[in-house]
């Protein structure tokens, strides 16, 4: 298997249910055995991410006004507005421990 049977890290969107939300109850965030990743856009919290004490990093995850995420449509082509999420810090989480891991 990969890594040389070292094992697999599982990362985990935190949730986007904002402030009136709590990723303490989600399961899969609250595992042990996953990396639960929040979301900040610029200079700030991102007004989605579910604050729990489970989650262990945060990523930039966008937001209506900063347009710096880009991804494709359904319709074969490239979207740029209003690509927010902690689905989106996830991925960018897994791309730096990804990298982490190559260095050492």
């Amino acid at each position: 298997m990969g890594r040389n049977g070292k094992g697999a890290i599982y990362v985990w969107a935190a949730g986007n249910g904002g402030t009136q939300d709590n990723c303490n109850a989600d399961g899969y965030v609250n595992s042990i055995y996953t990396v639960a990743i929040t979301s900040v856009q610029l200079g700030q919290n991102a007004y989605y991410s579910e604050v729990c004490a489970p989650a262990l990093a945060a990523t930039y995850g966008g937001s209506e006004e900063d347009r710096y995420l880009t991804t494709t449509s359904t319709f074969d082509e490239c979207n740029t507005y209003g690509n927010q999420g902690t689905s989106f810090s996830a991925p960018i989480a897994s791309g730096i421990i990804a990298l982490a891991l190559q260095a050492k």
